[in-house]
């Protein structure tokens, strides 16, 4: 299974729910094929990593 590591410029938080930006989100849903359950790992330039889990991908028109 794939492992994606993306950048999100916004502050991160441990166990906080988060949307991620559109294109971002897009290219995971449409290009990756990624689906709820599948963990990403996000960073934001504070030298930490964060394991996140997709809860829900919507579809868009």
């Amino acid at each position: 299974m794939k492992h994606v590591r993306l950048c999100q410029n916004i502050s991160l938080k441990i166990n906080k729910k988060l949307v991620l930006d559109e294109y971002v989100s897009c290219n995971l849903a449409k290009l990756l094929r990624f689906l709820q359950g599948q963990e990403i790992t996000l960073f934001n330039g504070d030298s930490s990593n964060y394991l996140a889990t997709i809860v829900r991908v919507k579809k868009l028109s």
